[in-house]
């Protein structure tokens, strides 16, 4: 089962009444597991989140079937407000998957977000995920640059971790191609670009294979000779 793409429409606009009229049972996921609480975080109307959670009582904790729950859907797309209202309001559990939720908020970019998980709900910003990504490996996946420095001049990560295969956040920066992350790793987190994975692919590697030019170029010029 889909969600109608009018009704879709509806919860992103936050025409609470329109979402009202169309909806038969707001409990029930789509065939990927995602609840209609899913898609109404990406979009900041906090009315809708709260009809949903309050009115029609669907469980913001329940995940999908990719271990996301709405949790995770607010902090990808930075809507600080309904996050905080989903944890202090709606009985969210920001401890359930915390490690996901953590790297989720880095690789989103919104250091409000980060700052709040860790400050204010615990989360521990050096914790890995099942393989082994640290949420400073998301931010640099995800290019942010300003989290990234939060973390390793507040939080004190290592920005030269190694997830189980291997790959620095210096082979996920490169993944995205973001020249200032890529930059500010080498030169001032002094990651090495010649450095190999456990498969024996550099960063410049990476960026060959993906014929990545800018990069590879980028990474050439900033490897110690």
């Amino acid at each position: 089962m889909r969600f109608p793409l009018v009704l879709l429409e509806a919860c992103r606009l936050g025409e609470l009444e329109e979402v009202k009229k169309m909806v038969v049972d707001p409990c029930v996921p789509d065939e990927d597991g995602n609840t209609l609480l899913y898609y109404v975080c990406q979009d900041g109307h906090l009315q809708l989140v709260k009809w949903l959670v309050n009115d029609c009582k669907v469980d913001p904790n329940l995940p999908n079937k990719k271990d996301h729950t709405s949790l995770h859907v607010a902090c990808w797309y930075g809507q600080v407000e309904i996050l905080k209202w989903l944890v202090t309001d709606g009985k969210a559990d920001p401890h359930r998957r915390d490690a996901t939720l953590m790297h989720s908020a880095c690789w989103g970019g919104n250091l409000e977000i980060v700052k709040w998980l860790i400050t204010e709900c615990k989360l521990d910003p050096h914790s890995p995920d099942k393989l082994g990504d640290t949420p400073f490996h998301a931010a640099c996946w995800g290019g942010n640059l300003e989290v990234a420095k939060w973390m390793v001049n507040e939080c004190k990560v290592n920005p030269n971790q190694c997830n189980a295969n291997g790959d620095t956040p210096l082979h996920l920066a490169r993944l995205n191609a973001w020249p200032g992350m890529i930059e500010w790793l080498v030169l001032e987190c002094k990651l090495d670009p010649k450095l190999p994975n456990k498969k024996g692919e550099t960063p410049a590697r990476f960026a060959y294979l993906a014929r990545d030019g800018e990069a590879f170029d980028l990474l050439k010029k900033l490897a110690p000779q």
